[in-house]
C-alpha cells in the first residue's frame, strides 16, 4: 500500500514487489550505489548517477548483428557528411553574397 500511494503506475509498484524483492531477499542492506558525477553546467545543480549494485550488462549482440549495424552507421555517416558538405557550401554562398552586397 505504501509504494502504492508513492507511485501511482501499478506496473512500477508490481516491479518493485515481484523483482526486486526476490534479488534482494538475502541482501540485509545496500542496494543501491551512488556515483557523484559532478554539477550540471546550466544551473550547477549536483548530479548523481545511481544504479542497483547487483545490475548486470544485457548480453552482447552477435557478430552478424554487430557487422550490420556497422554498414548501417557506415551509410548513416555517409549521409550525414553529404549534408554537412552541403550546408557549408550554402553558408560560403550566403557568406560571399553578403560580402557583395556590403561593398
Amino acid at each position: 500500500r505504501v509504494l502504492a500511494a508513492k507511485y501511482p503506475n501499478a506496473n512500477t509498484v508490481s516491479t518493485i514487489v515481484d523483482d526486486l524483492a526476490k534479488r534482494f531477499e538475502t541482501r540485509p542492506g545496500g542496494y543501491t550505489r551512488i556515483i557523484k558525477i559532478g554539477a550540471r553546467t546550466g544551473d550547477k545543480a549536483d548530479m548523481a548517477f545511481i544504479e542497483f549494485v547487483d545490475y548486470e550488462l544485457p548480453p552482447m549482440k552477435d557478430e552478424t548483428t554487430v557487422s550490420a549495424d556497422a554498414e548501417t552507421t557506415a551509410v548513416q555517416k555517409q549521409s550525414l557528411k553529404r549534408k554537412a558538405d552541403k550546408r557549408k557550401k550554402l553558408r560560403k554562398i550566403q557568406q560571399s553574397s553578403r560580402r557583395k552586397n556590403f561593398k
